[in-house]
């Protein structure tokens, strides 16, 4: 039997692709997750954690999701001439071995244009999307300070 050129050549590329790529990010730890209760009529929040990268190599979130918000963006929260600002960052990045912390006044995850009201004990549908194409879904509870 004859296999044309192409398959035979992505054949013989396939376990080279598998074996260059991670596939799961089982070395990502995620803590202390949560978004704060607000009144109903507040459209846009903020999500707050900790990712741990427990992996060799620096890891970068290049966006985030959520089907409850219009949009989800990474901020940073800063200081500006006497005035604090929020700034929409490209990406976070987290050294092999370090823990990234998302707090208020700092860095965080902005949703806006909330598609319900959130309240105490409700769960967010969050998606963290990596550099490398891979994608961590979480759920993230939303507390009553």
């Amino acid at each position: 039997m004859k296999l044309p050129r192409t398959l035979l050549m992505a054949l013989l590329y396939l376990p080279f692709t598998l074996l260059a790529q991670d596939n799961t990010l089982d070395y990502i730890g995620i803590g202390d997750a949560y978004i704060r209760e607000l009144p109903p009529s507040v459209k846009n929040t903020a999500v707050y954690m900790s990712i741990t990268n427990d992996s060799e190599a620096a890891i970068r979130i290049v966006g985030v999701s959520s089907e409850l918000a219009e949009s989800a963006m990474l901020h940073r929260t800063a200081m500006e001439n006497n005035m604090m600002t929020m700034q929409h960052v490209m990406f976070l990045e987290i050294a092999a071995g370090q823990t990234l912390l998302l707090e208020p006044g700092a860095l965080h995850i902005m949703l806006t244009g909330l598609k319900t009201s959130l309240r105490a004990g409700d769960s967010v549908p969050l998606i963290l999307e990596f550099d490398n194409g891979l994608n961590l879904a979480l759920n993230v509870p939303v507390v009553s300070l």
